[in-house]
């Protein structure tokens, strides 16, 4: 069984991650071993050290590298939360990730980061 995660903006798909879920549950199915495609391809040359749906720091999905600061915290993909600069521009509710194929700097605002506004329908 597979779960496919995508992100989308103005009814256009921006991304999709697709997970082997077979035999996992409702946590580890979001893991860096069960992630069959996703736009990014380094994923074996600079494994994340957080990828899971709870996260870190109170960012739920977070897929990310070690947390050194807030100018050079690395990652792929995070909801926003109130900690760092980078984050405190956008609504909490804001989905951040790197439109690059590799990781990318949070501090880099802008330049390599999609910013998606997360809304009920």
């Amino acid at each position: 069984m597979a779960v496919r995660v995508a992100l989308y903006k103005a009814q256009n798909e921006l991304l999709s991650i697709v997970f082997d879920a077979t035999n996992s549950d409702n946590e580890n199915w979001f893991s860096n071993d069960r992630v069959i495609s996703s736009p990014w391809t380094d994923f074996s040359s600079y494994p994340p050290t957080s990828f899971s749906v709870a996260g870190a720091g109170g960012r739920p999905f977070y897929i990310a590298g070690p947390h050194h600061s807030c100018q050079t915290d690395r990652g792929w993909l995070m909801t926003a939360s109130v900690h760092c600069p980078h984050e405190l521009r956008v609504p909490v509710t804001t989905v951040l990730y790197s439109k690059l194929q590799t990781n990318t700097i949070w501090n880099t605002y802008g330049k390599k980061i999609i910013m998606i506004s997360i809304s009920e329908f």
